[in-house]
C-alpha cells in the first residue's frame, strides 16, 4: 500500500478566535503562506495527503478558495462544525467520522502553526499499536499528537461530545519525540502571542 495512505490528519479550526478578533487560519506565517496554508503544505510534504479540515460555516468559502488556489487539494476534505461553540472534542469526533481510522491520525490545532514535515516524519517512525506519539520540549508535551488506530477506536466509542482529549490520553502509553524548539508548545490565541513568536505585529 502507498505510504501516503497510511497516515491522515485532522486540522481543527472551528473556534471563533474571539480573543484574537480574526480567524487564525488567515494569520501570516511567512511571506508565502498563512497558518492553514503552511500546515497543509507541511503535512503534504511529509506524505500525508488525507487531510480533514474541521471549521465553521463562516470560513468555508474562503478556505476552499485558498486551498484550491495555493495547494494540492486532491485529498483535502473540509467538514463544517455546525456547533462551533461546542467543545474541541466534538470537532475531533467530526473529523474522525470523515476519515479512514484504520491507520494513525494526527490531531493538529490551527493555533499551533509551527509543525514541520521533518517533525511529522519523526513522529510517524515512533508510532506503535495502542500508543500515541507527541513532541516533547524540556519535559513538556507539544503539538501535534499522533494517535494509533486503537486510540481512535476508543475515542469513537465515547458517546459524550465534551470530553478532554488530554484526559483520555492519560489512559494510554506514549512515545516521545524530543525537540529543541519551544515554539512547538505555542498556542496563538491573542495578538500578544503572535508578537511573541513572530517578533512583529499581525500584518494588516
Amino acid at each position: 500500500m502507498d505510504v501516503k495512505n497510511k497516515y491522515s490528519a485532522i486540522i481543527l479550526m472551528a473556534g471563533k478566535s474571539a480573543r484574537l478578533g480574526q480567524p487564525k487560519a488567515w494569520l501570516s506565517f511567512d511571506p508565502e503562506f498563512n497558518f492553514i496554508q503552511n500546515l497543509v503544505y507541511q503535512y503534504t510534504q511529509a506524505g500525508i495527503e488525507n487531510i480533514v479540515l474541521v471549521t465553521h460555516s463562516q470560513l468555508i468559502k474562503q478556505l476552499k478558495k485558498q486551498i484550491h488556489e495555493n495547494l494540492n487539494a486532491n485529498s483535502i476534505k473540509i467538514v463544517c462544525n455546525i456547533r462551533p461553540v461546542s467543545d474541541r472534542f466534538y470537532s475531533i469526533k467530526l473529523g474522525l467520522n470523515n476519515i479512514d481510522n484504520s491507520f494513525p491520525v494526527f490531531i493538529q490545532n490551527i493555533d499551533n502553526p509551527f509543525t514541520t514535515s521533518g517533525l511529522l516524519n519523526q513522529m510517524k517512525a515512533k508510532i506503535e499499536p495502542g500508543k500515541y506519539v507527541v513532541p516533547v520540549y524540556l519535559g513538556k508535551k507539544g503539538h501535534p499528537v499522533l494517535l494509533s488506530k486503537e486510540i481512535l477506536q476508543h475515542i469513537k466509542e465515547i458517546k459524550s461530545d465534551s470530553e478532554d482529549l488530554r484526559v483520555i490520553l492519560e489512559k494510554f502509553s506514549f512515545e516521545e519525540v524530543p525537540v529543541d524548539d519551544e515554539k512547538l508548545l505555542a498556542n496563538i490565541n491573542t495578538e500578544e502571542d503572535y508578537i511573541k513568536y513572530f517578533n512583529h505585529a499581525i500584518p494588516v
